[in-house]
């Protein structure tokens, strides 16, 4: 009896590991048929961080247009080889959607120093994906924060080896956790983009410039 409690103990602990394995093991792909490189950013705070003021960090996406045709991001067109940055912010004149903050934060600031990212590639039907999901929630709430934006951006047209679990509180730090578990992941990865930061009001782009 003690012989097969032992051996079914080491077949579920077995099975757990094999699971955990499975997890921590995630994969990207980038086909030929692909469009688009998507990338999800998340950067945890902490070279941002000083004595007395503690920076949460931030979580974003970018999409390039690998392709020699234009194509449609939402409301926004990218040219072939554009590439855009997409997240939600707090400011006081949108709290929702905005576009290449985090870029010209980069260029501009040297911000994010130490951000991690994972890039797939993505296709047509991806992109319409995204665009009806950027449509669906262009809102900033404590709740609904730019981690949580991000992360179920990415999901919305991940594969099974792609998708990441959603945590019952969302944070840049808790996706960074997660992007450290794929085979691939980059530290720092540029971001090239010479537009204006800017939201949307309805139909119309409304630019914007932020201060450091």
């Amino acid at each position: 009896m003690k012989k097969i409690f032992t051996l079914c103990l080491l077949l579920v602990l077995s099975m757990i590991t094999l699971t955990a394995c499975k997890q921590e093991h995630h994969k990207t792909l980038i086909e030929a048929s692909d469009t688009a490189l998507l990338t999800l950013y998340t950067f945890d705070g902490s070279s941002e961080s000083t004595m007395g003021l503690f920076n949460l960090g931030h979580a974003f996406v970018s999409i390039e247009n690998i392709s020699e045709d234009t194509i449609k991001i939402g409301k926004n067109t990218l040219e072939p080889h554009e590439a855009i940055t997409i997240g939600t912010w707090s400011i006081k004149a949108h709290f929702g959607v905005w576009y290449n903050v985090e870029s010209n934060y980069i260029k501009n600031h040297n911000k994010y120093d130490g951000r991690i990212s994972v890039t797939c590639g993505i296709n047509s039907n991806d992109i319409a994906t995204i665009s009806k999901f950027i449509d669906n929630n262009d809102y900033w709430s404590p709740l609904h924060n730019c981690s949580q934006f991000a992360l179920n951006l990415w999901n919305s047209v991940a594969s099974t080896d792609e998708e990441l679990v959603t945590p019952v509180i969302y944070s840049p730090g808790k996706i960074a956790k997660s992007l450290k578990n794929f085979e691939v992941y980059e530290t720092n990865r540029q971001i090239e983009t010479g537009d204006k930061m800017y939201y949307f009001d309805g139909d119309t782009p409304k630019y914007f410039e932020l201060e450091k």
